[in-house]
């Protein structure tokens, strides 16, 4: 988050809610590879100059969130035309493959913002194509 802040012109705020827990590695890496396209999104794409990052853990899910108060775009012609951005199906799939939701809204003018959902039993396992491996 450092290296982006001080190569940009984004300001990057961090807020974390919840008791920290452990959770699989392959959650950790969606969790992380999630956040790190999102905001390479907003540098690239959006012209934001404020990128906001929840991370909520609860006994229920564990829950992040990045938002950004750029360009924003047009959902219906990204649905359209979905072959081009690999990012967002890139998101999408991390997520699937570990149980969670990946929420994407838009409005042009008004930014966007990336949401995950993880329920805690699946962060706390590890699944791979279709199968729970306690680790």
């Amino acid at each position: 988050m450092e290296e982006t802040e001080n190569s940009t012109d984004i300001q990057i705020d961090l807020n974390t809610f919840g008791k920290p827990t452990v959770i699989s590695d392959e959650c950790a890496l969606t969790i992380f590879r999630v956040a790190q396209e999102a905001i390479r999104n907003a540098v690239k794409h959006s012209g934001a100059s404020q990128t906001s990052i929840i991370l909520k853990c609860t006994s229920d899910d564990i829950s992040f969130c990045v938002m950004d108060n750029g360009c924003g775009f047009d959902m219906k012609l990204v649905e359209k035309n979905s072959i081009s951005h690999f990012g967002l199906l890139g998101m999408q799939e991390r997520v699937r493959l570990v149980g969670g939701n990946l929420t994407v809204t838009s409005k042009i003018s008004k930014g966007t913002t990336v949401s995950l959902s993880i329920p805690f039993k699946n962060a706390q396992e590890q699944v791979v194509t279709g199968l729970s491996i306690k680790e």
